[in-house]
């Protein structure tokens, strides 16, 4: 029994394959009016979204690595590109993180 989908009917899968990537980040207007906002708590907001996008990346890592020992040679690849797709967008996620908060909220700013 196949567990993947026959290659022989790419139509279904075709709207799926089709790249439209518009990421949102909502938390973009709150720095637009960075100015308004008690610098405190963009602060524990930072370094909690930080804490958690750490721990989420760790998680993913070890995640990754227990299910592609358990995978068939012929899956790894596609496996590992959809784990290293969400650890990427994690990793920038928490350079800006970390990066907004040198900016906004160290000392002295």
């Amino acid at each position: 029994m196949k567990t993947r989908p026959d290659k022989t009917r790419p139509a279904l899968f075709f709207k799926i394959i089709q790249f439209k990537y518009r990421p949102t980040f909502t938390s973009d207007a709150a720095f637009f009016f960075f100015d308004h906002l008690e610098k405190g708590a963009i602060a524990e907001s930072l370094q909690a979204h930080i804490s958690k996008t750490e721990k989420t990346l760790t998680y993913l890592e070890e995640h990754k690595k227990k299910t592609l020992a358990y995978l068939p040679e012929e899956y790894q690849k596609m496996v590992t590109s959809i784990f290293d797709h969400h650890i990427l967008h994690f990793d920038a996620e928490l350079r800006w993180a970390k990066q907004s908060y040198e900016i906004y909220c160290r000392e002295g700013s």
